[in-house]
């Protein structure tokens, strides 16, 4: 390389070495002399003579532009990740009709760092997203990068029609920090031909995708809804074309199901955690469209059990999978102080408990260590269905 007073070879090409040597996984880049100050808008021809080993040469001219750094944080799609690119070139997700908790939803890097520093992990400020564990640092160069994971519930166009990230990046030396919004898009599955139209109670109508890969619709069911309830309404695009629906298969099979006169309804009180159903569309005989819809039964919805103004509680997996009650219930009741029991019927009467115990004397720091145990119980309720 010519002398150059900005630029100079760095790693394996700043010596003359075999190129078995070079192959060998040693680096070879063009960088900035520590001394040398760019200016932006400047334009630099940097002349790089490479020899081989028989003393024949070849110079490339390289052309380097010099433009303002400005940091910034930069999403990048990925393979199996739910943000992708519009044909607009916007990043958007397609909804989420059934949660399924937190996924990946891409990759995310600051763009134009030029300290020496490491460079600072970006932190969520605000929105239904955190950063993963996954990290790593790219081949290219000083860039590491981040998984983005959104929490999927809300990715539903019942909830939201787009959802807002904003990212910040701490001050580091003679960085003052960062702080950026970026806005995604959250659209609607719809079918490129005639299909299924789905309406649940208090939402959008969908469309029912084209197989029963994923869930064309969720449906939230009350666990103590009578029998005869509706859960949706069932009606081809093409009302021209008389069109019949049936349900192909439940699982877990319960029978709680049926269509009747293109609707969804119960055959009985509901039971259980969450119900798949996949659901054919015919006309004439012939299968025209075959779907799935998610019905999630929910023991807290119209829950009448939770007396004297208790509250319900769902029983749910919390982290690393314990349950917040007993395996066989489904639900609890967190009671007034008031009240205790499995339906906070049963009033706590510290003086009667007391005496039950068979203390005479009663002291009062005996009264206070009962009355202290019974404040904290929270009584286990089971679904009466």
């Amino acid at each position: 390389m010519a002398p150059h007073d900005h630029f100079e070879l760095a790693g394996a090409c700043a010596n003359a070495q075999p190129t078995d040597a070079r192959v060998a996984g040693a680096s070879c880049s063009l960088r900035v002399k520590g001394a040398a100050t760019l200016a932006a808008g400047d334009n630099h021809e940097v002349t790089i003579t490479v020899t081989d080993q028989d003393g024949l040469s070849t110079d490339h001219v390289q052309k380097v532009k010099v433009i303002e750094a400005k940091v910034a944080i930069v999403i990048e799609a990925a393979d199996g990740m739910l943000l992708t690119k519009n044909a607009e070139g916007k990043y958007e997700f397609a909804e989420k009709v059934a949660p399924e908790g937190w996924l990946p939803a891409s990759r995310i890097k600051v763009a134009g760092w030029t300290s020496e520093a490491a460079v600072p992990k970006p932190t969520v400020v605000s929105g239904p997203f955190r950063l993963g564990a996954y990290s790593r640092r790219s081949r290219r160069g000083m860039t590491t990068q981040w998984t983005l994971e959104v929490d999927t519930s809300k990715l539903n166009v019942d909830v939201n029609t787009e959802l807002s990230l904003v990212l910040s990046v701490a001050a580091v030396g003679d960085f003052a920090g960062l702080e950026q919004t970026l806005t995604f898009a959250v659209t609607q599955f719809v079918a490129a031909g005639p299909a299924t139209q789905i309406t649940v109670a208090g939402a959008k109508p969908r469309s029912a995708k084209k197989d029963d890969a994923t869930a064309s619709a969720f449906a939230t069911l009350s666990a103590f809804a009578p029998a005869g309830t509706e859960v949706a309404a069932l009606k081809f695009s093409d009302e021209a074309v008389a069109t019949t629906f049936a349900i192909l298969s439940e699982f877990p099979k319960l029978e709680l199901f049926a269509v009747v006169d293109s609707k969804l309804v119960t055959l009985k009180k509901p039971s259980g955690d969450s119900v798949d159903l996949v659901i054919q569309a015919l006309q004439g005989g012939v299968v025209v469209n075959t779907f799935a819809i998610v019905v999630d039964i929910d023991y807290c919805a119209g829950n009448t059990v939770c007396g004297n103004g208790g509250t319900c509680q769902e029983c749910h997996s919390g982290p690393g999978g314990e349950e917040s009650c007993a395996a066989e219930k489904m639900f609890m009741c967190v009671c007034a102080d008031a009240f205790m029991g499995e339906t906070c019927a049963a009033r706590k009467d510290v003086a009667n408990l007391a005496a039950n115990t068979g203390s005479d004397s009663g002291s009062d720091s005996d009264s206070g260590m009962i009355a202290g145990i019974i404040v904290g119980v929270v009584e286990i309720g089971r679904a009466h269905v």
